[in-house]
């Protein structure tokens, strides 16, 4: 990969982490809010999609990693 292709890709690695940890936030206060509210489904729902977006981060952290190397 040459050197501006790779600073591209890196750029575009770091927004979308940037753009999952709102979606982790984001699904996180709505789990919260229909816990809150008595929706346990609706609660449920919502802490499984921040966890599968939790390890969108993780996955996006790793290959950030790997492209510093």
């Amino acid at each position: 990969m040459d050197r501006k292709t790779k600073r591209e890709t890196f750029r575009h690695l770091k927004e979308g982490y940037s753009f999952e940890k709102k979606i982790v936030h984001l699904y996180t206060n709505a789990a919260e809010i229909a816990k809150d509210e008595g929706a346990k489904e609706a609660a449920e729902f919502f802490r499984n999609a921040a966890k599968d977006e939790k390890e969108h981060l993780r996955k996006i952290e790793e290959l950030l990693m790997n492209m510093r190397d």
